[in-house]
């Protein structure tokens, strides 16, 4: 089904969009804060991504499936 697939392609492109974004804003935002900005490397920005990435997927399995 080319829906099926295009609702793939554009989760797994906007997943690494996602975390590249998270990537490099999280620490940035931390630096801001005042706060270090290793804690953002690991873990945080890992399941900030995987949050938003998940979000993203059902989302546009909602709209074009």
């Amino acid at each position: 089904d080319s829906k099926l697939a295009l609702c793939i392609a554009l989760a797994i492109s906007g997943g690494m969009l996602v975390a590249a974004v998270v990537g490099m804003a999280l620490p940035n935002l931390l630096r801001l804060m005042k706060l270090d900005p290793s804690f953002a490397a690991g873990p945080m920005a890992l399941a900030t991504a995987d949050m938003l990435t998940l979000l993203l997927y059902f989302n546009l399995a909602r709209w074009l499936l």
